[in-house]
């Protein structure tokens, strides 16, 4: 499990980091984890906000350099890892992609308690308020943010070795 501590230290090394230490970063992540590559690029297809894209990119760099700190070793993800948790979680986004359904915070509360990567949505709801805010368009975004950071966390979780 990724704990708070690793995320924090993680998003304050990688938002403190030069241009060319976070590129080396990206590049190590997209050397381990090629799916990851294939999982953005088809999020690259799908979304219009260039905004929410490096939003998503910087979470994930976040979560992996967390990983990383604490020593976590990951398997090789298959790229049907991506599209099973995108399935699986279908209703959420249907759900955040309703624009007459406001979230609450009962709701929100009850999914995060069943989440087993909880510190990967703590952070990235404290991101998208705080850190990104002024890049997230509205509110719709957001939750599409929410919704990917999700996927990344389940397919981060199902492939950590035991």
């Amino acid at each position: 499990m990724i704990l708070k501590e690793s995320v924090l230290q993680a998003a304050k090394l990688f938002l403190i980091e030069d241009q060319t230490s976070k590129t080396q970063l990206i590049d190590n992540l997209f050397e381990e984890q090629p799916s990851m590559v294939v999982f953005l690029e088809y999020l690259d297809k799908t979304m219009a906000s260039e905004a929410s894209k490096e939003v998503i990119l910087q979470l994930t760099m976040i979560f992996y350099l967390a990983v990383s700190l604490q020593k976590i070793k990951i398997k090789k993800i298959p790229f049907n890892d991506f599209t099973d948790s995108l399935r699986k979680n279908s209703d959420i986004k249907n759900y955040f992609h309703n624009p007459h359904q406001r979230v609450d915070g009962k709701t929100f509360k009850t999914f995060v308690e069943a989440y087993p990567q909880k510190e990967i949505l703590n952070y990235t709801h404290f991101a998208l308020n705080h850190q990104f805010n002024p890049y997230v368009n509205n509110e719709q975004d957001a939750l599409f943010i929410f919704y990917i950071m999700t996927v990344v966390g389940d397919v981060i979780h199902k492939n950590i070795k035991h």
